[in-house]
């Protein structure tokens, strides 16, 4: 269970599709208990992420709308950070796993970061 990621299908022993042909995705896992719990792409979907160790480089009133690149080298998705600790997307994105950096953007000008949670 350690080594699976949130999103992940190879390798996952869940490739196959369940009963109703929908492909299973890793939603969560808990490495001290061993359990890892599989659904499809629309259960892997959040309208937010919840993040810690949060660092700014200016000081942010907040909300502020924002793009937020959740992966390294990955796409942005338009957002509002609502408070240091919670950052809500446009519209629902592919979860982002505990422990990914969501950095935050103004432009091309990189505001903050946290780690997800």
């Amino acid at each position: 269970a350690e080594l699976l990621t949130i999103g992940q299908r190879r390798g996952a022993g869940v490739a196959v599709a369940d009963r109703a042909g929908e492909k299973q995705y890793v939603l969560s896992r808990d490495p001290k208990t061993f359990e890892v719990t599989v659904g499809t792409q629309e259960d892997l979907l959040s309208a937010g992420v919840d993040i810690i160790q949060v660092s700014t480089t200016r000081d942010i009133k907040y909300p502020i709308k924002i793009e937020v690149q959740p992966r390294a080298h990955g796409k942005t998705y338009s957002a509002t950070w609502e408070s240091p600790e919670r950052i809500i997307f446009d519209e629902k994105q592919i979860r982002i796993a505990p422990g990914q950096t969501a950095a935050c953007y103004v432009g091309n000008e990189c505001i903050g970061s946290g780690i997800a949670v």
